[in-house]
């Protein structure tokens, strides 16, 4: 797929890799950031967010991610 994803295509791949959160980021033109966000909803029904300037997240085993069972090959459960 060349290219970035379309918003559709982000909540597409979020949902096959049971992301638990996805923020949307260089939206193309003629969509707003509003129209991403619902286009990657309609796909996705996790936590989405678009990267306004000035957001953040924490990662990490205190933000209830855990990384350790990613990485570590867990039991992908």
């Amino acid at each position: 797929m060349p290219g970035h994803h379309s918003a559709a295509q982000a909540g597409r791949s979020a949902a096959d890799a049971r992301a638990g959160r996805l923020v949307v980021t260089h939206v193309g033109p003629g969509t707003t950031p509003a129209e991403a966000v619902a286009l990657a909803a309609a796909e996705y029904s996790g936590d989405i967010a678009h990267a306004d300037p000035g957001l953040w997240f924490e990662a990490g085993a205190g933000a209830g991610v855990d990384v350790g069972a990613r990485a570590g090959g867990g039991t992908g459960a």
